[in-house]
């Protein structure tokens, strides 16, 4: 058996038991023996894994209903220094931060300040690139969620292992440059520059920068006062482990956006961190009704188009 079916078979196993008992606690739940037991070896394998591996450090919660059930660090934050993994510890998010893109379009949606269906440049009206099937629709925001625009995946620049930050100015010439791959609402083909585009659409219809929305409308009201959309100047962990394992040899640092170069609205470029305790507390605010029905809609989109944990 390999070793992605047997953590596939593991997770399995934990999911099954877990559900299985939705009335318990969650402290009474993963003392049940069917559920400890699934945990020893979840526990044991990821330590293995680390190891073998030579994954610098990770960390991992399961949560059941409304609580974490189980959370634990793996390996090293700072692998020099031998600072453990923590709950606490931050990691670069990468294309969950996708995630917060699409909750802040529904939460506007919701608010009546923007229409799914209505095309991008009515919101972005400084929008062009070379549109190579002129009789295909008129991109809508509704395409750019999910990967259907048929713009491409990133624009003519080498965006994750160029140590210096990508100015907002030269991503709009580049942009310009750029060419669609296929008519919009033909195919799937996931976009980074599409969720790019939505994130200068909640600064546009919002009125707010895109990290000044996300933490007033979507962190803060969480309680997830430890994640934070640009890593500010020495905050600790993220360079060291990244979310999807080591970072290759020459990339840059996650907390190295400088100021005054700002990089695209909603890119993964701004660089979005938080500890895996926040990635619980985030998991669990639909069913603990702490956000609005079209955030929760915005969870189902990112399970569904790749909006979601994906690079």
């Amino acid at each position: 058996m390999t070793v992605t079916r047997r953590l596939v078979l593991v997770l399995v196993i934990a999911m099954v038991v877990v559900v299985d008992a939705r009335s318990a606690g969650a402290q009474a739940l993963a003392q049940r023996p069917e559920v400890a037991a699934g945990l020893q070896v979840l526990d044991a394998w990821l330590a293995a894994t680390v190891a073998t591996r030579e994954i610098p450090g990770l960390a991992i919660g399961i949560v059941h209903d409304q609580d974490v059930l189980w959370s634990k660090g793996f390996g090293f934050a700072d692998v020099e220094r031998k600072t453990p993994v923590t709950s606490a510890t931050l990691f670069r998010i990468a294309s969950i931060s996708k995630t917060f893109t699409a909750t802040a379009i529904m939460q506007l949606r919701d608010a009546g300040k923007l229409k799914l269906d209505e095309p991008v440049v009515t919101y972005l009206p400084w929008l062009t690139f070379k549109n190579t099937h002129p009789d295909g629709p008129a991109i809508t925001v509704r395409h750019l969620l999910t990967h259907t625009s048929g713009l491409p995946r990133e624009l003519a620049e080498p965006l994750w292992n160029d140590p210096k930050p990508l100015r907002r100015e030269d991503a709009l010439r580049l942009l310009g440059e750029a060419e669609s791959t296929f008519a919009a609402e033909t195919q799937f083909k996931y976009s980074n520059l599409g969720f790019a585009l939505l994130g200068e659409v909640v600064e546009a219809v919002s009125g707010e920068p895109y990290a000044a929305y996300v933490d007033a409308h979507i962190l803060k009201p969480l309680g997830m006062t430890a994640t934070l959309v640009t890593p500010r100047a020495g905050t600790p962990g993220p360079s060291a482990t990244r979310s999807g394992g080591p970072a290759p040899p020459g990339s840059r640092s996650t907390s190295s956006t400088s100021a005054g170069s700002r990089p695209p609205a909603g890119s993964p470029r701004a660089s979005t961190i938080w500890p895996s305790s926040s990635l619980c507390s985030f998991a669990t605010a639909p069913r603990a009704g702490r956000r609005s029905s079209g955030a929760r809609r915005s969870a189902r989109c990112g399970a569904r188009c790749g909006c979601g944990p994906t690079g």
